[in-house]
């Protein structure tokens, strides 16, 4: 493709049969011989590139409304004798080569199925962030992109977890503790505030805090287990 940012882009002919082809057509046809010969005279080049044309001008020369010129040029570009850009005037982006047709496109398996799979993790990651309610959103988002931060404090799960009347640090050294103790032995409730050294009403809070929100079950012997 190319790319121009000008501002204002002329309409541009090419002529794509040879000049006994249009001749054969120009007594065919015989409408449009005096248009072709106009702008055979007009301009030059134009069976070799795309040339710059004015369809004011070609008006002025013609006697005939810019409308007319118009039409001429989008008739002849649909029998296939011209190719005709309108002028523009926004950027414009021009396809240098024929698009291909969606039966010869080939995209190879491998890339394929390595697309999909960036797609479904991209997805799963979204699906996690809206699910997940125990997890900063903020921190969430910013490792997805490789940043660290701290927890935000102001969205609905920190503001759930400041109920608590815990700071972010006194969390997170009972959370830790907690972790620690349950990957190695399944006490209940009570068995495992005994083994925190910190005190007994803030463990309880943390403790009530992850069964809620089911990072810690408990079984039908209220024993406790770190849900992975």
């Amino acid at each position: 493709m190319e790319f121009t940012e000008e501002i204002n882009n002329p309409s541009r002919v090419h002529f794509i049969v040879s000049r006994d082809d249009l001749y054969k057509f120009q007594v065919a046809n015989e409408s449009f011989d005096g248009f072709i010969k106009l702008l055979l005279r007009s301009y030059t080049g134009m069976f070799s590139e795309f040339v710059p044309v004015n369809e004011e001008t070609l008006s002025l020369k013609s006697a005939a409304t810019r409308d007319t010129i118009y039409q001429y040029l989008v008739k002849l570009s649909s029998l296939n004798i011209i190719r005709y850009i309108p002028g523009k005037k926004t950027a414009l982006v021009i396809f240098t080569e024929e698009r291909l047709v969606r039966k010869a496109l080939m995209i190879s398996p491998d890339n394929y199925l390595h697309v999909k799979e960036k797609y479904e993790i991209r997805l799963n990651k979204m699906i996690e962030y809206a699910d997940s309610d125990s997890h900063c959103r903020s921190v969430y988002l910013l490792d997805y992109f490789g940043e660290e931060s701290d927890r935000c404090g102001i969205c609905d799960v920190c503001r759930e977890r400041n109920e608590l009347e815990l700071s972010k640090y006194e969390f997170d050294i009972i959370l830790e503790d907690i972790k620690s103790i349950l990957s190695g032995e399944n006490p209940d409730a009570e068995e495992l505030v005994k083994l925190i050294d910190y005190p007994e009403d803030r463990v309880i809070k943390v403790i009530r805090w992850l069964l809620d929100h089911n990072k810690i079950i408990q079984d039908k012997d209220y024993k406790l287990t770190w849900k992975s």
